[in-house]
């Protein structure tokens, strides 16, 4: 059985260059993307949409996490 890859990467703030650039950073770790999906297999995220709340409370993914 294949082990999961896991990185843990800091962000500061929800700034959409920090966001895209700590999950590049994230990605590059466990190898990066192509490590994980074949140039023609499609994947699907699925975004932590459990209520609405503002940014503070972290009980949903926020917007720039999907957008980076």
């Amino acid at each position: 059985m294949e082990k999961s890859k896991v990185a843990v990467v800091a962000c500061p703030d929800y700034e959409p260059a920090r966001v895209k650039e700590s999950l590049q950073k994230g990605l590059e770790a466990i190898g990066g993307l192509e490590s994980l999906v074949g140039k023609e297999e499609n994947i699907l995220l699925k975004p932590n949409l459990v209520r609405s709340a503002k940014r503070e409370r972290a009980v949903v993914t926020d917007p720039e996490v999907m957008d980076a």
